[in-house]
């Protein structure tokens, strides 16, 4: 059944990646969306690479049409992406001189590289690309919400059952004094449910708030903001509780001006902060009050050792050799040694891929802030400005845990806004396709506009 699914997901994300980015972004997602629970039934080797053969659909469906990621979208961002896939190349291509077996080093590298191109596709989307996604996200944030309180209600092994693929949910029953699990939706983990929901808020807050909305679409995109504020509270993740109250904070101020909009932020934040309060399943972000807690918790990922021992590998230990890095049950028996210990996405990418990818990847973080922002497009000023707080956070707390740079869809979509903030011209107007004459004209006027104003 695994090999039916992974060909399914290939076929999909090619045939409408064919037809539009944002299609295929939407075929994407949905496998993204489904791949942790569709891998825990359908438990083989070949269901793991479900999620990376619809992204390899997407891929090759993009790089068949004239001009999909040409550099002259993002010609300082590509120049970064081939940077960032480089260096990880040319360490697979020296596998022989780190004690990894060679096919887990094969499997750091697709960690290392295999999403960046969305960089590049985040580049270049046109306004209706947005415009689907933030639809498809909508759609499969309440589905998730279906499945959370379903094994909020029947437990988790109505959905999930106890295999080597599961075993890391049924470890997470810290809810509640050690009564409850933590749920994880449709996804690999509750952390990876948590870190989604908070993905997306910027992608539905942009499109709920648009004006001349057709009503039904506007409560749409308002329960799918409410599902994914009540999965941040569901999947028990501190980190992701506290990201929500500073977006939301963020939110509030920006839209300080626009009372109508506001009021309705504070209804949504209400109902939230209602259905929480009265459940002591939901309120285990209440140990960040703990501060001794807090300070051990930075402590673990602060490690001196991990300085240590990046000392000790300067070139890295080897692609797939540190904790953070998702190595598939089939191959854990080549594992030539444990993981090195680094709950920290910084000291993950130093220990595999030493101090020249940490080097690359922190300069590409300063580059990112600093870059001139392109003008957004019409209606998604509010948008763009929760993505770049977004991207700012979720960079600025990287130290303090694993998952930002190999998430399962997050990283797809983290990436991909990523390419949108970081593009060098404005973004096309809506109404056109992002490939064919129509579009490249389009593109060349944005680009000589974008030129001029600077």
């Amino acid at each position: 059944m695994g090999i039916v699914l992974t060909l399914l997901a290939f076929a999909a994300s090619w045939k409408y990646g064919r037809r539009s980015l944002g299609a295929g972004m939407a075929v994407v997602l949905t496998a993204g969306y489904f791949y942790g629970i569709l891998r825990a039934n359908f438990q083989d080797s070949f269901s793991f690479f479900l999620y990376d053969f619809a992204v390899l659909g997407l891929y090759l469906s993009r790089l068949t049409l004239p001009n999909a990621l040409s550099p002259r979208y993002a010609k300082e961002l590509t120049t970064w992406v081939r940077a960032l896939i480089g260096w990880p190349i040319v360490m697979a291509a020296l596998c022989a001189l780190f004690p990894q077996h060679t096919l887990i080093q094969l499997v750091g590298l697709r960690s290392a590289i295999w999403y960046l191109p969305f960089l590049l596709l985040g580049a270049s989307a046109v306004a209706e690309d947005l415009t689907l996604v933030a639809r498809t996200l909508a759609v499969l944030n309440l589905v998730a919400l279906v499945f959370a309180l379903g094994e909020y209600t029947l437990g988790l092994q109505r959905f999930y059952p106890l295999n080597a693929t599961t075993a890391l949910i049924y470890r997470c029953n810290d809810v509640a004094d050690y009564s409850a699990y933590r749920i994880p939706a449709t996804f690999n983990n509750a952390a990876s449910y948590g870190s989604v929901m908070i993905a997306t808020i910027p992608w539905l807050v942009a499109r709920w708030q648009m004006p001349r909305m057709a009503l039904l679409e506007r409560w749409l995109f308002g329960l799918a903001i409410l599902a994914a504020m009540l999965g941040v509270f569901l999947c028990a993740s501190r980190s992701t509780a506290a990201i929500l109250f500073v977006l939301s904070a963020l939110l509030a101020y920006y839209l300080r001006t626009r009372m109508s909009y506001l009021i309705a932020a504070l209804g949504f934040a209400l109902l939230v902060g209602y259905v929480v309060s009265g459940d002591n399943r939901l309120q285990r972000f209440t140990t960040l009050q703990d501060i001794d807690y807090v300070e051990k918790r930075i402590q673990v990922s602060v490690n001196a050792d991990i300085i240590d021992l990046m000392m000790e590998y300067p070139l890295g230990a080897g692609l797939g050799s540190a904790f953070g890095t998702s190595i598939p049950s089939f191959l854990n028996h080549l594992m030539d040694q444990k993981p090195l210990s680094a709950e920290n996405e910084y000291a993950r990418i130093g220990l595999e891929q030493g101090l020249v990818g940490l080097t690359l990847w922190l300069g590409f973080v300063v580059w990112l802030v600093v870059h001139r922002r392109p003008e957004s497009p019409p209606h998604w000023k509010l948008g763009y400005q929760l993505m770049f707080a977004y991207t700012l956070i979720s960079f600025g707390t990287a130290f303090i845990g694993c998952g930002l740079l190999v998430g399962i869809p997050r990283t797809a979509l983290f990436l991909f806004q990523i390419g949108m903030l970081a593009r060098n011209y404005p973004l096309p107007v809506p109404g056109h396709q992002s490939s064919g004459k129509m579009a490249n004209r389009i593109l060349h006027r944005s680009t000589i506009a974008a030129q001029q104003a600077s």
